[in-house]
């Protein structure tokens, strides 16, 4: 610590001022930290959601045949009942369940010698016979139902839990940045307090000063040393042979201007009114000056 120190609270103030930059880079690295931990946490749990993927398209597959028996079942209106028949009788047990009745009447009818009406009559009922499987398969289709339903449960279930993950990286990722910036907020705040607290001491220790001198010459005396002054203009000349000056105590605020003489100056001149406290700054005693 300088002698100055204890009248202007410099120290502190280099302090705290290094406290705030050391705060404020903090705040700058911790952001860094967490937009990396961020942007490495993401791409993972997109990972993770798109793993269901390949479950949901299985469910989508499922769901074809769901929704073929829900029009079979006449659930979706005549248009998807009529959508079901023609699929049902489109598959490959259809077609052969018919054809095998129609080859074996066929053979029957050859044995028989049956004529054209005959034959036209044999064919509608093996498509009839053909057509009794219809209930068989209804009840194939039923057998999508529970699958589809697991498969886009655990998809859904699956990806929800990801989103849902996401969700908590991004409401931690948040909190923390609250958190840095509290911190910040808060170390920068104490540094500022320790600089007020700093330059009110600095205030109190230069008016002990002045009632450090003794005796009844007290009172008069200013604080007139250059070491203490700042922004010093000079702005005349006392006949008595020295200057007349304008100028800031270090610790003022900088609107504030005050007028006098340096003490250094005055002491060439007149010694007697010169005096020193115990820190060894000099006072101009202005009483006995005149």
């Amino acid at each position: 610590m300088g002698l100055l120190d204890a009248f202007t609270g410099a120290s502190a103030k280099d302090a705290a001022a290094k406290n705030t930059a050391l705060y404020q880079q903090y705040g700058t690295d911790a952001n860094k930290y967490l937009d990396t931990g961020l942007a490495n946490e993401l791409p993972n749990l997109n990972s993770a959601i798109g793993a269901y993927t390949p479950l949901s398209n299985l469910g989508q597959k499922y769901g074809a045949g769901t929704n073929t028996y829900m029009d079979s079942l006449g659930l979706n209106g005549a248009a998807g009942n009529a959508n079901a028949v023609n699929a049902f009788q489109a598959s490959p047990g259809y077609a052969w369940n018919r054809d095998q009745a129609i080859e074996a009447t066929a053979r029957n009818a050859n044995r028989f010698g049956a004529g054209g009406n005959e034959l036209a009559a044999v064919t509608d009922r093996a498509s009839n016979l053909a057509n009794q499987e219809y209930g068989n398969w209804q009840n194939r289709l039923a057998g999508f139902v529970n699958p589809e339903l697991m498969a886009t449960s655990g998809a859904a279930g699956g990806q929800a839990a990801g989103y849902g993950a996401k969700a908590g990286a991004y409401g931690t990722d948040a909190q923390n940045r609250v958190g840095v910036a509290g911190n910040v907020a808060g170390g920068i705040a104490n540094s500022n307090t320790a600089a007020a607290n700093a330059q009110m001491q600095a205030s109190g220790n230069f008016w002990n000063g002045l009632t450090k001198l003794g005796g009844t010459i007290g009172a008069a005396a200013i604080m007139s040393d250059r070491r203490v002054k700042t922004d010093i203009v000079r702005v005349g000349d006392d006949p008595r042979g020295f200057g007349r000056y304008s100028f800031r105590y270090l610790w003022d605020e900088p609107s504030i201007r005050r007028h006098g003489y340096m003490a250094d100056e005055v002491e060439r001149v007149r010694p007697d009114v010169v005096l020193r406290n115990s820190d060894g700054i000099a006072m101009i005693n202005y009483g006995a000056l005149g």
